[in-house]
C-alpha cells in the first residue's frame, strides 16, 4: 500500500453520505454556510482543541508508526497551517496503544470498527495504522455515524509526504475536496462557488487534479476544459491542502477554507475545547476534578495536570477554582 500511495494522489478515502449532504445543503440553503465561509478568524485569541492519539500494531507489538516523534511532527504541520484561526492542537494524554492483526492491517469495512475502540471522548481521536486497504486516510465529518480519523504510516512525516494528516484534519473540521461534485459542478468562472463544488469561493473551480501536477514544480499540467461549457480552462489551486495535487506541494488552506475550519471547530465541535481544570474531561469543573487533583498532588500526572507544567501543585488548583462550574 506504501509503493500505491506514492503512486496515486487519490487516495483520501472520507466519506460523504446522504446525511452529510442534507445537512451541508441545508446549511447553504439557511446561509449559514455563508456566515461559516466568512467566520472571522481569531489569530492572538488561542484556543486549545485536543487530539487523542491511537497506535496500532501487530499483535506482537511491531509495526507502529516509528519514531513516535513523526506524530507530534505532524501536529505540529497543522498549527502551523491554521494559526490563523487561533486554534491550537496538542495531544492529549498518553498514546493509547492497539496490538491486533486484524486492525493493523485495516480494511474499509474495519475502519468503523477500529474508530469504537477506546476512543476518548470530546477530542479528535486519530488512529495511526502500518496498512489501511482504502489508501493513505479516511476522516469522519461533523455528522458521521462513526467519528475520528485514520492515518496510514507510511503516510505520516515521510520525505514524500506531509500533507495527508492536515488534509484529514480539515475533513473533520467540515472541508472538503476542492474538486468535490456531490453539490454540483462548479463553473471555471465561479458564478455558482457559493452552493457547488466544495462551497468555498474562493479555491477555483478543480476537475480533479489527481496526476496532473508536476511535484517537481509544484504546477498543474493539466488541459481540461470548464465542464460548464465556456471552453476555458481550469486553473485550480495546485498547493491546496483540500485538492488532490501532489502531496508535498499541498500546503496551503485558504482564507475561507480556514474560516469553515474555525466555524466548525466553535459551533459543531465545540466539546473538543480543552476547558482548563477539566481533568476528568467531562465539560463541568466540580468536586471530581478536585478530588483528582488533590489525589495526584505532587506527582506529574498528566490527568491532573492543568496546566501542563508537569508538576501538579497550587497553581493547578487555583486554575480549577477559577473555572468551577460548566464549560463554556
Amino acid at each position: 500500500i506504501a509503493d500505491q500511495s506514492k503512486d496515486s494522489e487519490d487516495n483520501c478515502s472520507s466519506p460523504l453520505n446522504d446525511e452529510i449532504i442534507l445537512k451541508t445543503e441545508k446549511l447553504v440553503q439557511e446561509g449559514t454556510w455563508d456566515i461559516a465561509r466568512h467566520y472571522p478568524l481569531r489569530q492572538g485569541e488561542v484556543r486549545y482543541v485536543k487530539i487523542s492519539i491511537h497506535v496500532v500494531r501487530y499483535s506482537d507489538g511491531t509495526g507502529g508508526i516509528f519514531p513516535e516523534t513523526r506524530i507530534q511532527e505532524e501536529i505540529d504541520n497543522l498549527n502551523n497551517h491554521v494559526i490563523s484561526t487561533g486554534l491550537f492542537f496538542f495531544q492529549y494524554g498518553d498514546i493509547i496503544y492497539l496490538d491486533s492483526d486484524e486492525f493493523a492491517s485495516c480494511s474499509s469495512d474495519e475502519s468503523y470498527v477500529l474508530r469504537e475502540i477506546d476512543a476518548v471522548p470530546r477530542s479528535v481521536n486519530i488512529w495511526f495504522v502500518p496498512n489501511f486497504e482504502p489508501g493513505c486516510g479516511r476522516s469522519s465529518f461533523p455528522d458521521s455515524s462513526t467519528q475520528g480519523i485514520i492515518v496510514q504510516n507510511s503516510c505520516a512525516s515521510t520525505d514524500w509526504n506531509d500533507s495527508t494528516f492536515t488534509h484529514e484534519v480539515g475533513h473533520y473540521f467540515h472541508l472538503y475536496h476542492t474538486h468535490e461534485t456531490y453539490f454540483g459542478n462548479e463553473c471555471v468562472s465561479g458564478n455558482n462557488c457559493s452552493v457547488a463544488g466544495d462551497l468555498i469561493c474562493d479555491t477555483p473551480a478543480d476537475p480533479n487534479i489527481s496526476g496532473l501536477v508536476d511535484s517537481s514544480t509544484c504546477l498543474y499540467k493539466g488541459d481540461e476544459l470548464d465542464i460548464c461549457g465556456s471552453g476555458n480552462p481550469y486553473s485550480p489551486l495546485a498547493d491546496n491542502i483540500m485538492s488532490y495535487s501532489s502531496k508535498l506541494c499541498r500546503d496551503y488552506f485558504t482564507e475561507e477554507q480556514l474560516s469553515v475550519f474555525l466555524w466548525s471547530a466553535e459551533n459543531e465541535r465545540t466539546d473538543h475545547f480543552y476547558c482548563f481544570g477539566d481533568v476528568t474531561g467531562n465539560g463541568l469543573i466540580n468536586i471530581s476534578d478536585l478530588l483528582l487533583v488533590i489525589n495526584y498532588w505532587g506527582t506529574s500526572e498528566f490527568s491532573a495536570d492543568v496546566n501542563f507544567d508537569e508538576i501538579v501543585d497550587i497553581t493547578d488548583l487555583l486554575i480549577l477554582i477559577g473555572n468551577w462550574g460548566p464549560c463554556d
